[in-house]
């Protein structure tokens, strides 16, 4: 049943794309990547796609290599929707959001590896007031923005709500997970937000850490520029950072990306990542890259991309 949804939902698509005059564009790379599993060829086609109110992204990569004389080619990651957004301004519906719950105000959700999925929006707004209702992922919201700021947020067993000014410069939350109830307060001072939240027992707080020691107290640290982000999560057992600037070196556009975990707990956890990227466009429409990923492995690749 869910293949024929998709057969029909595709075969109105078509004549919707053909009358909206499509624009698209794509680009392949292909080039060396070395990693603690050896030397491989790595080649990725993306292609999107923009008609009427509709964005499509869409990825096939192929991982070629070398074993015992036997040339190997596994597809490494195959999504013919790797992103789609369709806005009607009033109505909105993503797949592969990655987004983080609000731009106003950190929140425990938005802490750690945010899950991709569906997200559904419905809004009615006016110069002065705006109100929403999401599907995000799994979550649930109901967002109210005019004189003030009002945010209720559902997850799992877990709620998150909040009151502040309408750009977010004076806030207070209270919420809970599970049977743990909490309050909190913060604000936002040019790009730079915090909060501060206590719980009333322990509680394993981010619902997007994998790796975490029940805690009561929590501070939440984000800072946001033109080409810089900065984001840092502490409680009394552990601390998370994560970072990301962008800057233009030889020409090309660099970008750096590095996190920080740790846990105190009986054996001390510390865990760093981070990913190293380079790229340099050329006259002829191919681009040259460099990138270096560290983490549990450490992953270097380099090599061109065309766009067509």
């Amino acid at each position: 049943m869910k293949k024929i949804i998709w057969s029909l939902s595709f075969l109105l698509l078509i004549p919707v794309v053909l009358f909206s005059k499509p624009v698209s564009h794509s680009y392949f790379k292909v080039g060396p990547s070395i990693s603690s599993e050896g030397f491989s060829l790595v080649g990725e086609v993306d292609f999107s796609l923009d008609f009427w109110v509709a964005h499509i992204n869409s990825e096939l990569s192929l991982n070629m290599s070398a074993t015992n004389n036997t040339l190997v080619i596994t597809p490494n990651s195959s999504k013919i929707f790797k992103y789609v957004d369709f806005n009607w301004k009033n109505f909105r519906v993503e797949y592969g959001a990655t987004n983080a719950h609000s731009q106003l105000f950190p929140t425990l959700w938005d802490v750690g590896d945010l899950p991709i999925g569906w997200t559904i929006t419905l809004s009615a707004f006016n110069d002065e007031n705006s109100l929403a209702f999401m599907l995000d992922r799994n979550t649930y919201t109901v967002r109210y923005l005019g004189p003030l700021l009002i945010d209720m947020f559902w997850y799992g067993n877990s709620s998150f709500y909040t009151l502040g000014t309408s750009n977010g410069d004076m806030f207070l939350n209270t919420g809970n997970i599970g049977n743990t109830y909490f309050i909190g307060i913060g604000g936002n001072w040019n790009g730079f937000s915090s909060s501060l939240v206590g719980f009333s027992g322990d509680a394993n707080v981010f619902s997007n850490v994998e790796r975490q020691i029940p805690s009561r107290y929590v501070g939440m640290f984000r800072y946001r520029s033109k080409d810089f982000y900065g984001s840092f999560e502490m409680t009394e057992n552990e601390f998370f950072l994560h970072s990301s600037k962008s800057f233009k070196v030889f020409k090309g556009n660099a970008k750096i990306d590095f996190s920080i975990v740790y846990l105190n707990s009986t054996m001390p956890y510390f865990e760093t990542s981070g990913d190293v990227g380079f790229v340099k466009p050329s006259k002829n429409g191919g681009i040259f890259f460099i990138q270096a990923t560290w983490g549990n492995d450490i992953k270097l690749s380099t090599g061109m991309e065309w766009r067509f």
